[in-house]
């Protein structure tokens, strides 16, 4: 379905014009619906089939049963793939701690993972497997390796060395996790967080979220702050798992970068070449993280390699 005024008209009666928003790293497409009379609104639109509505629709009710913040969806059509929804305002929790420093809002972001943990329903939710654990870090190897020239022997050993964070990752106790909880889907309006972008929730890794958010490939925050935010994390958990938070943490924190890594460099490759000024965060925090669990300390070979 391709968007033009006269089909968001038939979808919002009260349509006065619409602005595209800035692609972001999915297929999806963003537009801010301003209306005749009242608040303007949200309207996504798949561009393909990557993105299940009915999904999304489910995940979306379980935040908001748990006292999450979430934008309400005022209709939507699985046929069609279009979702209007609340508009929650621009102001990610990025560009307002960008603006403001390190603030509360962070410590509200550590208690949506806790929802989402202690709270949130189990039921239909998929499980992210070891296989996709794997698979995503695969990207590091697809799309960054090949840019760098190794020998296939020590390819061969990268993958290997995935294969086990990934078996050592799938180990750790499992919950409900957003899968993609970082700055940039979060957004601060009417102080308070709103999430957003949450179609992949599922059964996952305990520390995969909190990985997201203090390992966030967007900004990064001092030791001391990220020391503070597991202090609060550990304090405010009802049902804290017997493991140990740091260890399980920077294996997350790992594979998520050896993911994002790869995914900048086929972003950019598609079009989209904005995600590569992250690239050089990334690299550097994939050093630090290799030096905190040596025993993957060959990734930073290829690393070492493009700097």
């Amino acid at each position: 379905m391709i968007l033009d005024a006269q089909k968001i008209q038939a979808i919002c009666p009260n349509y006065e014009s619409h602005l595209p928003l800035a692609k972001e790293a999915s297929t999806r497409e963003f537009y801010r619906i301003f209306q005749k009379n009242g608040p303007s609104l949200i309207l996504m639109q798949n561009t393909d089939d990557s993105h299940n509505i009915t999904q999304i629709i489910q995940s979306q009710k379980k935040l908001l049963a748990c006292g999450i913040n979430t934008p309400e969806y005022h209709k939507y059509s699985i046929d069609e793939g279009w979702v209007l929804q609340e508009d929650a305002g621009s102001t990610h929790l990025l560009t307002y701690a960008m603006k403001q420093g390190f603030t509360d809002q962070y410590q509200t972001a550590i208690s949506h993972i806790i929802r989402l943990q202690t709270r949130v329903s189990h039921t239909n939710l998929p499980t992210y497997t070891e296989t996709g654990l794997i698979k995503e870090a695969m990207l590091f190897v697809q799309e960054f390796l090949p840019t760098v020239g190794l020998s296939s022997h020590l390819n061969t050993q990268i993958i290997m060395s995935i294969r086990a964070l990934c078996k050592d990752i799938s180990q750790t106790p499992q919950t409900v996790i957003h899968k993609d909880f970082h700055s940039t889907n979060l957004l601060v309006h009417n102080d308070s967080v709103y999430v957003v972008d949450q179609q992949d929730m599922c059964i996952g890794p305990w520390t995969y979220d909190l990985a997201s958010l203090l390992f966030d490939c967007y900004v990064d925050w001092p030791w001391p702050i990220k020391q503070l935010l597991m202090q609060d994390f550990k304090a405010k958990h009802p049902h804290l798992p017997n493991s140990d938070l740091s260890f399980d943490l920077h294996l997350c924190a790992l594979q998520r970068h050896l993911k994002c890594l790869g995914l900048f460099i086929r972003l950019a490759r598609n079009g989209k070449p904005r995600y590569l000024s992250h690239c050089g965060l990334i690299k550097q925090r994939l050093l630090t993280l290799c030096d905190q669990l040596p025993q993957y300390g060959i990734f930073k070979i290829p690393v070492e390699m493009s700097l």
